[in-house]
């Protein structure tokens, strides 16, 4: 029947959750009680020095933010639709304070970072703390693709026509577009190793986006990457 289908697909969706689950949040755990334990044993160890126990020590808070920030994305996605505080936001605000989070590591590994469109005020109807987590999704995992490579380039630009602003984000990184669409489509979908994310920050990007009366999408050009997210204007 209807019913007894829509309980086998819920049971799937549930089983998978908790394999992923399972899987991204035991890896770090196991990690942290293996450190424990050994310091446990040798805290009473005369050779043990300090500053062995504060490496050990800084492993262990390493993967407790770990899991601490997957709990934060898993929480994040599962009220995604709860949210309706909406007030005026600007646009430009939110895109400098999400890149000037990131200035360390733009700094560090000095890659070809610019952007437009933010020198005036662009406002959208939106919730702030949503679409702020969107787009700093989206950014991050930008920045952090184009870490390892040798060309980095990162281009931000807000374009306003036509009563809505389009947000790309145009990167170098190597990722092909069905790789990201999967991300963009698909929970639980990641190009990291596990116990480094649950693969939901793109997906969760993408409702949040539409969420907002927005599209978002992607293409490749130039070798480059570009995100398109697009937003009616207040």
């Amino acid at each position: 029947t209807h019913h007894a289908f829509i309980r086998t697909q819920s049971s799937m969706e549930l089983s998978k959750v908790s394999n992923k689950m399972s899987h991204e949040i035991l890896n770090p755990l196991s990690i942290i009680s293996g450190v424990a334990e050994m310091l446990e044993e040798l805290v009473f160890d005369p050779s043990f020095s300090k500053k062995d126990m504060s490496e050990e020590l800084k492993l262990i808070v390493q993967k407790a933010s770990i899991i601490s920030k997957m709990m934060e994305e898993l929480d994040n996605f599962s009220s995604i639709h709860e949210i309706t505080d909406f007030c005026n936001v600007d646009l430009s605000a939110i895109i400098l304070s999400i890149v000037n989070n990131y200035k360390s590591l733009i700094d560090t590994y000095e890659g070809n970072i610019s952007i437009e469109g933010v020198d005036t005020p662009v406002n959208v109807w939106a919730n702030y703390k949503q679409l702020y987590s969107g787009l700093d999704n989206i950014i991050k995992n930008s920045l952090y693709s184009i870490v390892p490579l040798d060309e980095r380039i990162l281009n931000i630009k807000l374009i306003v026509k036509d009563e809505k602003v389009s947000i790309n984000i145009i990167d170098s990184c190597k990722t092909t577009i069905e790789e990201v669409q999967e991300q963009l489509n698909s929970e639980f979908s990641t190009t990291k190793d596990i116990g480094r994310g649950l693969g939901l920050s793109l997906i969760l990007s993408r409702a949040i986006i539409e969420n907002h009366q927005g599209v978002i999408d992607i293409k490749r050009e130039d070798n480059l990457t570009h995100f398109i997210v697009i937003l009616p204007l207040s």
